[in-house]
């Protein structure tokens, strides 16, 4: 009888998320509550589980922004898109990434270009993601200063070690900035 109570306050924990959810009401549904609710009995998870670093995403395309956002999100990431080299600079100018992901052509501007000119700007390691796929793109990508270069289509699981690979050496104190492991400026 205890199992068939725990598993219908469980269900009902749901039901009344997805109502809100479907509703647009965002803001009551409390995830903490839910999540405690279906893997801790209720009670509080025991640890927090600690922020592993900031991304941002710079992608025009939308569906590319959000289903990698929410792939990094899971993970720890706190995570900022954005789908223009403009709207990537004023971001710049508010947050600190660790990490850049970026397509290497946008309707407003080239990768490349951009990558050299936030230099000023940021430490942060910018990985492109791209469909620029010659050996030569990859070349003039690695001498603006990207740390990795990806070609899309791209394996998301290869992109997340990639990313945590980063991380490491940027907590080693080797920085991401230089591929040829001197300390970046922070």
């Amino acid at each position: 009888m205890l199992k068939f109570k725990t598993i219908k306050a469980k269900f009902a924990a749901v039901t009344f998320a997805v109502e809100l959810i479907e509703n647009g009401d965002f803001e009551r549904v409390d995830t903490e509550k839910i999540t405690n609710s279906l893997f801790f009995g209720g009670r509080k998870a025991s640890k927090p589980v600690p922020h592993k670093g900031t991304l941002l995403l710079v992608d025009s395309d939308p569906e590319t922004n959000n289903a990698t956002r929410s792939v990094f999100e899971f993970r720890h990431y706190s995570v900022f898109t954005a789908e223009t080299y403009t709207e990537a600079k004023r971001l710049l100018g508010e947050i600190k990434p660790d990490i850049i992901l970026s397509e290497a052509v946008l309707p407003d501007g080239d990768g490349f270009a951009f990558c050299k000119e936030i230099r000023n700007m940021t430490s942060a390691g910018v990985v492109f993601l791209t469909a620029k796929t010659h050996d030569d793109d990859m070349l003039e990508g690695i001498n603006a200063g990207c740390v990795d270069y990806i070609k899309k289509p791209f394996n998301i699981d290869i992109l997340i070690a990639r990313v945590e690979a980063i991380m490491r050496r940027k907590e080693l104190g080797k920085g991401v900035g230089n591929m040829d492991g001197k300390k970046s400026p922070s």
